[in-house]
């Protein structure tokens, strides 16, 4: 033992065999006691700014990319005016597919005019004469 060793001996500061494996035990596990840790802040008000895209779609092939659209959880209006009728009912009964799989909502508008919109919008009817 050397002399500072008998000092803190004396005084009762010397570290016994216990306080060494506690020590030990507390450093493998990573123990960070004063360590504040951030508070999580969800924002519920994520999406301000609505696009609102409209499509004309002249071919079915263009299907795909009304819903890709809808995926990115954007409304769109299509409209099938110009498309031959059974080529639109094509691009209807895909379209009606791909909102029951996002849980959205199909609404016609008028004849061959349709507003398709993901679950995260909400269509309100006004009509007139409504208060």
């Amino acid at each position: 033992m050397n002399v500072i060793e008998k000092i803190m001996s004396y005084l009762g500061l010397e570290e016994s065999e216990d306080d060494e494996e506690r020590s030990e035990d507390y450093e493998n596990k990573n123990y960070e006691p004063f360590v504040k840790q951030k508070p999580k802040v969800v924002n519920i008000h994520s999406n301000s700014h609505i696009k609102v895209i409209i499509s004309r779609p002249v071919s079915y092939d263009e299907v795909t990319m009304i819903c890709d659209e809808l995926k990115a959880r954007k409304p769109v209006i299509v409209n099938l005016q110009d498309m031959k009728p059974d080529e639109a009912e094509r691009v209807l009964d895909f379209l009606a597919g791909a909102v029951y799989a996002l849980e959205g909502v199909v609404k016609k508008i008028s004849s061959g005019i349709f507003l398709v919109v993901p679950s995260n919008v909400d269509i309100e009817n006004i009509l007139a004469g409504d208060n």
